[in-house]
């Protein structure tokens, strides 16, 4: 008993709100990005769920998709608590990168409450509309360039498929592990583990986020352009066929 006391404790005081965060939320309705859903049992929000409510759970872009259209729709909520975080050394923007771009382009940011950046849904929303930049085949491994002078957000779709051997080896085993890494002012990042079925919905490649801050540029319409290419590797490239198709466009 004392133990389970102790971890609600940790819990209270990790998921605590200002009191201004939590008068603003109090009688509207809310999500939660990208898990951490306790929060609004722990403050009594009227959270609204998305369809696939935490976002390591989307892991395909059908499942993305579903999240999206959710924020499409009058079943939107009207405010996001969102913090930048994932699990297994992903990057997080990837995790829901269709859904991101809505949310991106629907939502505005207010405050920022100790992990969370606290967004508000704009009066009116829209799909966002994309403006097709160019197309480019790359290998595996090889450094993608990022097309220069982009007017609004960069995001780029990532078709990399497996080949025959890919094919049958998935049947019966999980396939080997595939990463990127972002070319950043000339210095490469660490890798960072990358699901491509989901990159076939669109990252967002305009800045690299390292921390909230960064994150809340990127939100109040001041995004740093700086990826200058990006890197996918696998640990097996074998599995994978040679040649990636990479489709680059923009959002204003």
């Amino acid at each position: 008993m004392h133990s389970r006391s102790v971890n609600m404790k940790k819990m209270y005081k990790s998921y605590s709100l200002k009191p201004q965060t939590y008068h603003l939320l109090s009688g509207h309705t809310v999500d939660i990005f990208p898990w951490d859903i306790a929060i609004a049992e722990q403050y009594g929000l009227r959270w609204i769920p998305r369809p696939v409510f935490q976002s390591y759970f989307a892991y395909t872009d059908y499942l993305d998709s579903l999240n999206q259209r959710h924020f499409l729709t009058v079943h939107s909520p009207e405010y996001l608590l969102y913090s930048f975080k994932s699990i297994d050394g992903r990057y997080p923007l990837f995790d829901e990168p269709a859904t991101f771009r809505t949310i991106l382009k629907n939502y505005q940011p207010v405050s920022i409450d100790g992990e969370f950046i606290l967004l508000r849904r704009k009066v009116t929303y829209e799909t966002p509309i994309e403006h097709k930049i160019s197309t480019t085949n790359a290998k595996i491994g090889e450094q993608i360039s990022t097309p220069k002078n982009v007017d609004g957000y960069l995001f780029a779709r990532i078709y990399m498929d497996y080949n025959l051997l890919g094919k049958i080896a998935k049947l019966f085993y999980k396939p080997p592990q595939v990463y990127i890494q972002f070319v950043v002012n000339r210095d490469i990042t660490r890798p960072y583990r990358f699901v491509p079925s989901l990159a076939k919905n669109g990252i967002f490649l305009s800045q690299f986020i390292r921390n909230q801050k960064d994150l809340w540029s990127v939100w109040s319409g001041k995004p740093v352009k700086n990826v200058e290419a990006i890197i996918i590797s696998a640990q097996n490239s074998n599995f994978y066929n040679e040649r990636m198709s990479v489709e680059f466009f923009a959002v204003y």
